[in-house]
């Protein structure tokens, strides 16, 4: 059986997209990305469009994890490397 994930974005990946596709948006702001599974699709999304995307994760995870930018940069900071 496949795991359960309670809060994930996921389950409403259909609603969520056609959103984004009907607002197109400048940049898209992602607050806790639990396991990343939508994250991946939202940044092959914003990749795919050239839409900046900024995951903020408040919660600490025991694995380490890649950084990854889309899109230009934000004015008012530089790009990190």
């Amino acid at each position: 059986m496949a795991e359960l994930l309670l809060h994930s974005l996921s389950e409403f990946d259909v609603v969520i997209f056609a959103s984004i596709a009907r607002l197109k948006p400048r940049g898209i702001l992602e607050i806790g990305s639990e396991t990343g599974a939508f994250s991946a699709r939202l940044l092959a999304y914003c990749e795919k469009n050239g839409v900046p995307l900024t995951v903020i994760e408040p919660h600490r995870s025991p694995r380490p994890s890649s950084k990854r930018r889309c899109g230009p940069a934000s004015p008012s900071r530089p790009p990190s490397s």
